[in-house]
C-alpha cells in the first residue's frame, strides 16, 4: 500500500546553496578544461570500450616499460602514461559524482513518492466534495482528462543486477533504448556475439539495442556495487 515515507533531515535551503556553489565551482572547472569538438573530430573519435581500456594498460606495463624502443619518435613516453593517469582521475572524480547522482535520486524519488500520496488523497476528497460543487466538478474533470484518461504506452521494465553480475535477458525489443540507472558501467552484447561488439553503457546514459539483438547478456564490470538498468521486453 502506498505510503509517505518520514524524512527526518532533509536538506535545507542553506545546504542546496552549498551544493549550487560547489557545483559551480566544478563546472567552471570542467568549462576551463573543455575540448569544443568538431564534426570531423567527434566522428573520427575511436570509441574505447572496457576491453580497449585494459589494453591501453596492459599496452603501456608489458611493452612501453619493457621495451621503450616499441614507442614511435612522435610520441613522448611521459605524456603517454600521464595521460593514462589523467584517465584514471577522471574516472575517478565521475564515479564520485555518479554515487552522489544516485543519491540524490534517491531524495528526489522520496519527495515524489511523498507527493503522490498527499496528492491520491486530495483528489479522493475533491471526487466526493465534486458532487455539490459545479466548479470543483470542472476542475476534477480537467485533472481526469489530463491524466487518466490515455492509455499509458508500456513502460521498459526495471532490472536490478548484481556486483559482478552477468544476465542474459530474452525478448529485447531492437531499436528501443537500454538506460543504465545505476552508478555502476554495464555491457550489452548480444547473445554468441564477437566481444568487439560490446556496447559499454555508462552511468545514467543510454544505447539504442541494434537490429537483430533480441536476446542479451548485461554484464555489471563494478566488482563492489549493484547495478541497475531499464530495457523493453517483449
Amino acid at each position: 500500500m502506498p505510503q509517505k515515507i518520514n524524512v527526518p533531515t532533509p536538506i535545507t535551503a542553506a545546504q542546496l546553496t552549498a551544493v549550487d556553489t560547489n557545483s559551480a565551482a566544478i563546472e567552471a572547472i570542467l568549462d576551463g578544461a573543455n575540448v569544443p569538438l568538431t564534426t570531423s573530430e567527434t566522428k573520427s573519435m575511436i570509441s574505447v570500450s572496457t576491453v580497449r581500456s585494459g589494453e591501453i594498460a596492459d599496452v603501456n606495463t608489458i611493452v612501453v616499460g619493457p621495451f621503450p624502443v616499441t614507442v614511435p619518435s612522435t610520441i613522448v613516453t611521459a605524456d603517454f602514461e600521464a595521460n593514462i593517469l589523467y584517465v584514471a582521475a577522471l574516472k575517478k572524480r565521475q564515479a564520485m559524482l555518479n554515487t552522489q547522482a544516485v543519491k540524490i535520486q534517491t531524495l528526489i524519488n522520496i519527495a515524489e513518492n511523498n507527493s503522490i500520496v498527499d496528492v491520491n488523497l486530495i483528489m479522493k476528497n475533491a471526487r466526493m466534495l465534486s458532487a455539490g460543487n459545479k466548479d470543483l466538478l470542472e476542475a476534477v474533470g480537467k485533472i481526469k482528462a489530463k491524466y487518466f484518461v490515455r492509455a499509458a504506452s508500456k513502460k521498459a521494465t526495471i532490472f536490478l543486477i548484481i556486483a559482478a553480475g552477468i544476465m542474459t535477458i530474452s525478448g529485447v525489443k531492437t531499436g528501443k533504448k537500454f538506460t543504465n540507472t545505476g552508478a555502476t558501467i554495464l555491457t550489452i552484447l548480444i547473445v554468441g556475439g564477437s566481444i568487439t561488439s560490446l556496447m559499454k553503457v555508462n552511468p545514467f546514459t543510454s544505447v539504442n539495442i541494434p537490429s537483430g539483438w533480441t536476446n542479451i547478456v548485461v554484464t555489471n564490470l563494478s566488482p563492489t556495487e549493484s547495478g541497475e538498468f531499464e530495457v523493453f521486453v517483449k
